[in-house]
């Protein structure tokens, strides 16, 4: 009985240490899936603003947010990188009467005539801490779940496979 109690051991404390790092990569890996399609959305809400810019020219004068989360505002004539750039920050959000993280893209483009125009789309995105602490919660529900399920298991069944040498 000391053996298998020795194992189960060796077994718990293993256990403790690689789920928590599981867990860890598993937060990251989902935290950047959910800014990957958040940014494909932002990309896919450019092209098509950008597509009914060109159809409808009162478009190209949008200079505040409404509700389509844009603003196109045009620009002196000059040299422009047209790159797109997109950032994470905090914007008052009266709801929740707090500032919430939104995810802006940035870009610059030429409408037919070729006058450049600032295209800045935005999105709400999931709050961290949030996240963190709702999957924090489901994990160590799990965690405790599977460490006894694992434990429980390989209890009996190691109890069933040294029957042979405790008799």
């Amino acid at each position: 009985m000391k053996l298998q109690n020795y194992t189960l051991q060796y077994l718990a404390l293993t256990l403790l240490i690689i789920i928590p790092i599981w867990a860890g990569i598993f937060y990251v890996l989902i935290l950047d899936e959910v800014y990957d399609n958040i940014d494909d959305d932002l990309r896919n809400s450019k092209m098509i603003i950008i597509r009914h810019a060109f159809a409808d020219k009162k478009l190209l004068d949008t200079p505040e947010f409404g509700l389509n989360k844009f603003t196109i505002k045009p620009l002196p004539k000059g040299s422009y990188s047209f790159k797109d750039e997109i950032l994470t920050t905090k914007e008052f959000m009266e709801y929740d009467n707090d500032n919430e993280p939104v995810r802006i893209l940035k870009t610059v483009f030429n409408d037919i005539k070729g006058n450049p125009y600032e295209l800045v789309v935005k999105a709400s995105i999931v709050e961290e801490d949030e996240l963190l602490e709702d999957l924090f919660l489901a994990l160590i529900g799990l965690y405790i779940m599977l460490v006894i399920s694992i434990l429980a298991v390989n209890h009996l069944l190691l109890k069933k496979i040294w029957k042979s040498f405790h008799t």
